[in-house]
């Protein structure tokens, strides 16, 4: 059989992990349940005896029969509780999973009955109940291939902070940029960058306003919000580069 890949590996783990916690997250569990899990099976909720041909492991395997490692531990494992009942003269029919653990810690089951059989199982319900402190580590072929992963997502992310950084240099150049002049209520575009004013026109736009309440304003008041043009030759009006932010910002009123 070709040896799982560790993508594989991982997605199985995964599967388990997400198998494992439907059963902890059971309110009970019956002894005999209790006592398969340990043992790596999966049980029929609510099972009061260990079946007695084939079943299925808690990590998917198809087991076959019931002469074999799983259903001897989970044997065992019942055995070792059905002694804890009859020395307590207590029977429970259902068990919380924490305390069927703890149970199984206190009584050290694994210690007295793991002789032909690790019954590792029972070292990954511990993990799970708290019992027992996580490692530091993990898997050196997966930590192999989590690191070999994130290197291009290192690439990817150092990529993205290149083209920020492009991006705003950009909006900084754009900022600068004398053909272009931005205000809260409008946009200013000038055909000549070089130009020294705005005309009546440009600055209506940008004010979102009609050219004429302009005209009309500084007609009457010699200024419109306080920016005064300059009348050219041609008698149009030379209204300063600044007037959109000075109005907008109230300070048009020249000093």
């Amino acid at each position: 059989m070709a040896r799982k890949t560790i993508q594989e590996r991982i997605t199985l783990t995964l599967r388990l992990r997400d198998t494992l916690r439907q059963y902890m997250d059971m309110a009970s569990w019956t002894p005999v349940m209790g006592a398969m899990l340990l043992a790596g099976i999966r049980p029929e909720l609510g099972c009061t005896a260990v079946p007695k041909d084939g079943g299925v492991s808690l990590d998917g395997v198809v087991i076959k029969g019931s002469a074999n490692r799983p259903f001897s531990d989970a044997h065992l494992i019942l055995k070792a509780w059905n002694v804890r009942c009859e020395d307590d003269q207590h029977f429970p029919i259902k068990v919380s999973p924490r305390d069927f653990i703890a149970w199984c810690i206190e009584d050290q089951v694994q210690e007295e009955y793991a002789t032909f059989s690790p019954m590792a199982w029972i070292d990954v319900f511990k993990s799970l109940a708290g019992f027992e402190p996580k490692s530091e580590f993990i898997d050196f072929d997966v930590a192999a291939h989590i690191e070999k992963s994130a290197e291009p997502l290192q690439t990817i992310l150092g990529k993205l902070d290149d083209l920020g950084r492009d991006v705003a240099q950009a909006a900084r150049k754009k900022d600068a940029n004398p053909k272009k002049m931005r205000s809260d209520t409008g946009e200013v575009k000038l055909a000549n960058g070089h130009r020294s004013h705005l005309t009546t026109e440009e600055l209506a736009r940008a004010l979102n306003v009609e050219p004429e309440s302009i005209h009309k304003a500084r007609s009457n008041n010699g200024h419109y919000c306080g920016v005064t043009p300059t009348k050219l030759p041609n008698r149009r009006l030379a209204w300063p580069l600044d007037a959109v932010e000075r109005i907008v910002n109230g300070r048009g009123v020249e000093t």
